[in-house]
């Protein structure tokens, strides 16, 4: 009764990793048959993009160099905005009649 579990009949592990699913892949618990190929692997889902490829080479950089000079642009006028508004409650403030 060597390598033999029990009135079942089944065999005992012998290092194949067939038995626990460790060498093949196969799940634990199920056996594959002697000679059958593996199971397929489960298909890998596509990652996910936000949206259309960045631009390459140099057009990446002309790129870059066009949103470096909105965001200075912006934060140039937002800030002028910004003082320009402060300016103007400190001028009405020192107009009003107490």
């Amino acid at each position: 009764m060597t390598g033999t579990s029990g009135a079942s009949g089944e065999t005992s592990g012998t290092g194949t990793g067939t038995e626990g699913g460790a060498a093949d892949g196969t799940a634990s618990g199920a056996e594959t048959p002697a000679g059958a190929p593996p199971a397929p692997a489960a298909p890998v889902a596509a990652p996910l993009t936000a949206g259309p490829a960045l631009p390459t080479g140099d057009q990446s950089e002309r790129w870059k160099e066009k949103a470096t000079r909105l965001r200075v642009i912006f934060y140039v006028a937002g800030t002028h905005l910004l003082a320009a508004i402060l300016w103007f409650f400190f001028y009405i403030g020192s107009h009003t009649h107490k």
